[in-house]
């Protein structure tokens, strides 16, 4: 790797490490699953650091299954902000009333992880963004390989926008989030709704997204070997259990190479970027594209971080920026006064 971390990311690094997590490119998936994640390694750093680890507390969380592809439907877990948030907000509605709903999609390489190991960010963004969130748990490969996921996080997306009102939402202010395959699903989500000429959501939010998988000409895959918790090794392993050969260019996993049309109509995004990342370069091209398309997008771009540092708040103050600036953008999206401010706060990023 050719990144110089910051102490605070280079610890929790180590962290996992420490743990006993081995490179899962070496591994098969089921052995893969039981290593030590980085939120493992942020849970245990806390322990050391403060005692005790407690999750950031939500007014409310619940689980239940909703139709989907699969017999017994498809697992969903709900995020309820803490009515604090409403009540020191001034843009507050009622809690009565129906709020804003975020459905968001984790990551894992569409082999592993589940809505447990990206339980952080999901907590954050509702508390923050003052919203439901939705936390998708789509199957993987390769017991289900690409589209299931895809289909999943499709099938959610349009029964929430058909249901919100039955998880207390409000359908004319919906959002989507994912992070690095999640990221892909987000975005796919919405390019295959308006393929199908139907609402999408309001807003996306892309952390390092999964963009290009046809290609890997990409400067970040060459700088990234090595490196921890993602490295380029480690996205031929993922592609090689949940990818079908021949299935790379497909639109809804190349979203770069898609249908410029569809592109031009995806709602406004707000990517974020880490620098130690071999996903770094082309989720970058994906923000360019947008914009050149005329989409209304922001990057967010952090330097001295690996992949997988949005969920790492409690320890890493660069995890806690990027969950604001997000859920600033998530905010204004459902209240209706994004496009001014995507305009004030139009960025790029600045070379590796």
């Amino acid at each position: 790797m050719t990144f110089t971390l910051t102490d605070q990311m280079q610890e929790i690094v180590d962290e996992q490490q420490r743990l006993g997590a081995k490179p899962i490119e070496n591994l098969d998936p089921h052995a893969a699953r039981a290593q030590p994640t980085p939120a493992d390694a942020v849970i245990s750093l806390t322990e050391k650091k403060q005692g005790t680890f407690k999750p950031l507390p939500v007014a409310d969380v619940e689980e239940r299954h909703i139709a989907g592809p699969m017999p017994d439907g498809t697992l969903i877990r709900i995020y309820r902000p803490k009515l604090a948030f409403f009540q020191k907000a001034k843009d507050a509605v009622s809690p009565s009333a129906g709020q804003p709903i975020l459905i968001y999609v984790h990551g894992g390489g569409w082999v592993i992880a589940d809505i447990d190991a990206y339980d952080g960010s999901a907590r954050a963004l509702a508390n923050l963004s003052r919203a439901i969130v939705v936390s998708v748990e789509y199957r993987k490969g390769p017991e289900s390989p690409f589209p299931a996921g895809h289909d999943d996080v499709l099938s959610v997306t349009q029964w929430i926008m058909a249901n919100a009102e039955k998880l207390g939402g409000d359908r004319s202010r919906i959002a989507i989030a994912g992070e690095s395959a999640g990221g892909n699903m987000a975005a796919s989500t919405c390019l295959e709704l308006l393929k199908a000429g139907k609402p999408t959501p309001i807003f996306e939010l892309l952390v390092y997204p999964v963009t290009d998988l046809a290609h890997d000409e990409w400067d970040s895959y060459e700088q990234a070997k090595g490196a921890r918790p993602l490295s380029t090794e480690m996205l031929g392993w993922f592609g090689k259990h949940a990818v079908p050969e021949g299935s790379e260019a497909d639109p809804r996993l190349s979203i770069l190479h898609a249908d410029e049309e569809l592109l031009r109509q995806l709602p406004p995004t707000h990517v974020v970027l880490a620098e130690a990342d071999p996903l770094r370069d082309q989720a970058h091209a994906f923000a360019d594209k947008l914009s050149v398309l005329g989409v209304k997008t922001t990057v967010d771009f952090y330097p001295g971080v690996t992949h997988e540092f949005f969920g790492m708040a409690p320890l890493l103050p660069d995890a806690d920026k990027a969950q604001n600036t997000a859920a600033k953008f998530l905010r204004m999206a459902f209240h209706g006064d994004v496009e001014d401010e995507f305009e004030a706060n139009r960025v790029s990023v600045p070379t590796a």
